[in-house]
């Protein structure tokens, strides 16, 4: 089975609003997670732990690295599960 782009950004979406408190609707793809969201290094390790969950995928500390907005973390999401 093939998750669109569509369902990777809503389940994304759905991960940082679970996981830092944040109200979905609000979640923008332009927003940095440490500026915009506030997720400190805790947070986004938590993060990173729902999306192997939500995704079934196992990501390393080089998968997020550079990540800093939340496009970025979908737009990686979408290469490991390709």
């Amino acid at each position: 089975m093939t998750i669109t782009s569509d369902q990777i950004e809503k389940l994304v979406k759905d991960a940082i609003s679970d996981k830092l408190q944040v109200d979905r609707s609000q979640v923008r793809k332009h927003m940095e997670y440490r500026n915009d969201l506030g997720a400190d290094s805790l947070a986004m390790y938590e993060l990173i732990m729902e999306l192997e969950d939500k995704f079934n995928i196992n990501i390393s500390d080089k998968d997020f690295e550079g990540v800093i907005t939340v496009r970025d973390s979908i737009e990686r999401i979408e290469r490991l599960v390709a």
